[in-house]
């Protein structure tokens, strides 16, 4: 049998990537959601996008 300790940093390396997966599939999801609403509603102008971004990220 092996002790819990050796399988332990195993364990949180995958934790982590898995986390670090579903994190960048999140973003990606939102920037392109982003994407298409600001071309859906005409807000394609980069001042525009740069306000937007800047009032999501405070939340």
């Amino acid at each position: 049998m092996m002790s819990p300790t050796k399988n332990q940093p195993k364990n949180i390396q995958t934790m982590f990537k898995h986390i670090i997966i579903t994190y960048l599939k999140k973003v990606r999801f939102f920037f392109e959601w982003t994407q298409s609403f600001n071309m859906r509603f005409g807000l394609a102008q980069k001042r525009n996008k740069e306000i937007n971004f800047g009032e999501l990220t405070k939340i």
